[in-house]
């Protein structure tokens, strides 16, 4: 059974933070969140990772990962490239069922992120999406 790992990728420059999970070696895996890879491409792959918790169950990952999530503010907060919280949708651990959200969930997220500046890089990529 593969190894699931939850880290924080940190830029040893600016700062910004990146929480993510993979089964990769994560002294070799950047990540995978667009904004982060841009701010790499940008400042570049100078970074360092801290393993939070590694184990083969996904049910433990996605649960430590929504927990720092939430501990850490990461969805309001300017220092992390992560849009969304460690639940619902994108943020599932691979081979897991689908979580949806409840409509609590749903409206707490919604009012987390209206009137949200998003940060430069997540402009950038909106308004490359887009041509």
């Amino acid at each position: 059974m593969p190894i699931y790992t939850l880290y924080v990728k940190t830029h040893n420059i600016t700062g910004f933070k990146y929480l993510g999970y993979t089964k990769q070696n994560t002294s070799k895996y950047k990540g995978s969140r667009n904004i982060w890879l841009l701010h790499l491409k940008n400042y570049g792959n100078n970074f360092s990772t801290q393993i939070i918790v590694q184990n083969e169950n996904t049910a433990l990952i996605s649960f430590w990962g929504r927990y720092f999530s939430e501990e850490w503010n990461i969805v309001e907060s300017e220092e992390w490239a992560n849009l969304i919280p460690e639940t619902c949708g994108g943020g599932r651990v691979l081979n897991s069922p689908p979580q949806l959200c409840s409509e609590e969930t749903r409206k707490k997220i919604s009012k987390t992120l209206t009137g949200r500046k998003h940060a430069l890089e997540h402009r950038k990529i909106n308004s490359l999406s887009k041509l």
